[in-house]
């Protein structure tokens, strides 16, 4: 897959020391109660890195949903970081920061689960965590979960 895909152009290496989340808050979701609560983040971020060794990169589609993410992650004791790749194309800027990220804490979205499969694939074996929430939103989409990665039951209805 790396060939056929030579990496794509925000394809800057691999960074095992990077969990990066993903925030989808689109209109579409917002309107159909599909944008996850903190709760789920909380709960993907301490499973994954319990004692918060790693630098989260915030990726998602509106500004002041990514910044307000961010204050609360480092608030909560988190590194966080802008993942770069400039403004040009942020689309496929997101998707290679999150397919080249060490861990990955998913959105229900496909845009991430296919950042998630491209960086498992590219990971060439290594250990690469992925969470995702449990229950997929919307629910009829659980076969898309993969052996190895991380159901995150939320309890809770989306915000």
């Amino acid at each position: 897959v790396g060939t056929v895909l030579g990496r794509g152009p925000g394809w800057a290496g691999r960074r095992n020391d990077v969990i990066a989340v993903n925030f989808l808050t689109a209109a579409g979701f917002r309107r159909r109660g599909w944008v996850l609560p903190w709760t789920y983040y909380e709960m993907a971020l301490d499973r994954i890195d319990p004692g918060r060794q790693r630098t989260i990169w915030p990726i998602g589609d509106e500004r002041a949903t990514v910044d307000a993410a961010a204050d609360r992650m480092r608030h909560a004791g988190w590194t966080v970081e802008e993942p770069g790749g400039g403004d040009a194309r942020p689309g496929i800027n997101d998707f290679w920061n999150l397919a080249r990220a060490g861990s990955l804490v998913m959105s229900s979205s496909t845009f991430t689960w296919w950042a998630a499969v491209v960086g498992d694939t590219l990971a060439d074996g290594a250990k690469r965590e992925a969470a995702f929430p449990s229950p997929w939103q919307p629910p009829t989409k659980t076969f898309l979960k993969r052996d190895g990665w991380l159901a995150i039951t939320y309890g809770g209805a989306a915000a």
